[in-house]
């Protein structure tokens, strides 16, 4: 597999060509430019983490989908007191269409930098969700968004760490 290697003065995220992945750095705080693109469940992803670069933690939290953000706004964001920045590889996945709503399973390693300049990685799965538009007839839309991420620990670093597939 080939990774791309990405400076804080490059873009935010680019798509490893061919590969399906997209790899965002950690950015300087000076390169980091506000980004909310719910286009695509990566997007969304992207998106997310560009929140928590930014230390932007109410808005990292609006990307979750309506009833399935984690219960405790405080306790979830204590969980990044410490962060000073991340950086996220997004494997692809492929839709999985249901009654009216479309479901992403998508791969992720995240390499988290704590102020002491400690790294922690982690890998897991993000579950993206979409009600169909056209199934949403009363507003507000409901755009793609998180339902739910499992993201463990891990001992390899980011590059190695990425789950080839996730559970349904």
């Amino acid at each position: 597999m080939t990774w791309t290697t990405l400076s804080p003065l490059s873009l935010i995220a680019l798509p490893a060509v061919g590969l399906g992945l997209w790899v965002t750095p950690a950015p300087s705080q000076q390169a980091l430019q506000y980004m909310d693109d719910r286009s695509t469940p990566e997007a969304v992803i992207q998106s997310y983490y560009n929140a928590i670069n930014l230390g932007q933690l109410t808005r990292a939290y609006g990307y979750f989908s309506d009833g399935w953000a984690p219960k405790d706004y405080a306790s979830w964001a204590e969980g990044y007191a410490d962060t000073k920045s991340v950086s996220v590889q997004i494997g692809s996945a492929p839709e999985d269409p249901g009654a009216g709503q479309v479901l992403w399973h998508i791969p992720v390693a995240v390499s988290a930098l704590d102020k002491t300049g400690k790294t922690k990685v982690f890998a897991g799965c993000y579950e993206i969700h979409l009600t169909e538009p056209e199934m949403q007839t009363d507003p507000p839309f409901q755009p793609i968004s998180i339902n739910k991420a499992t993201l463990s620990p891990s001992d390899q670093p980011i590059q190695d760490a990425l789950p080839s597939t996730c559970p349904e």
